[in-house]
């Protein structure tokens, strides 16, 4: 019975003896601090024009989609936020979904087109390099898988069935604007430099909260590959591109 009342005395007074220590420890952020919040995590929202163009004797064909990204981080926290050696890194999955402004096209009375088109997009981006309080620069690469249907025109994977595989490599540079640490622009360029699945594309960010990890971004990126046709043709190599705009949140490293 004495056990039982130990218990319970001890279940009662365990609740006030831990939040009295989360009150001693807890810390009040100086002004223009950012806090580290969900290190691990990084996420993206926008708007994305997709075309394809280049499709044997198809037109131009233009897609409105709406943008999702989810970066996990994998390496950059085992090394400091604010050393002169820096990495970044970012195993991530991405979506584009959307309508086509074309009309579709339509063989006959039960076999029609559809207007509706999507991408989506997995990869891990590496980079490394020096980084001081007002400047950084970084190198690394973007192997990545994505497949792509832009209404019945799809194009052709070189990996995976239906996955085109590219590695670019790709530099990232940042420039401090001001406020705190990582109240910073960065641009980053990639490029493939294959002649038979070309790929290439920049990215700029601009922070927009001085108080917060957000910015807002633009993205321009392209490809060429072959396509596929549902119907069994197979037109000639294609252009892909994508220009991006919409916001990203999350830590820079």
């Amino acid at each position: 019975m004495h056990r039982l009342l130990l218990f319970l005395l001890c279940l009662v007074l365990f609740p006030s003896i831990v939040f009295s220590q989360k009150k001693e420890y807890s810390y009040t952020p100086k002004p223009g601090e950012v806090l580290i919040d969900a290190k691990l995590i990084r996420g993206q929202l926008g708007y994305t024009q997709m075309m394809l163009s280049e499709a044997d004797t198809f037109a131009s064909r233009r897609v409105d989609a709406i943008n999702l990204k989810a970066e996990f981080q994998l390496l950059s926290n085992l090394f400091g936020y604010y050393n002169r050696f820096v990495i970044y890194d970012a195993l991530y999955t991405e979506m584009l979904f959307g309508k086509m402004r074309n009309e579709p096209i339509q063989h006959n009375k039960n076999d029609m087109e559809s207007k509706y088109s999507f991408m989506f997009r997995w990869g891990y981006d590496f980079f490394a390099g020096y980084r001081n309080n007002k400047y950084g620069i970084l190198g690394g690469v973007r192997p990545r898988f994505m497949y792509t249907s832009v209404g019945d025109l799809s194009i052709m994977g070189n990996s995976l069935g239906y996955f085109l595989y590219t590695m670019p490599y790709a530099i990232k540079g940042e420039y401090k604007l001001g406020f705190h640490n990582e109240f910073r622009m960065m641009l980053t360029a990639w490029n493939n430099f294959s002649s038979t699945t070309p790929n290439s594309g920049v990215r700029l960010e601009i922070p927009f909260i001085p108080s917060g990890r957000w910015w807002l971004f633009g993205e321009y990126e392209t490809y060429k590959s072959n396509v596929d046709y549902v119907f069994g043709i197979k037109p000639n190599n294609a252009n892909y591109t994508t220009l991006s705009i919409g916001f990203r949140v999350g830590s820079m490293y």
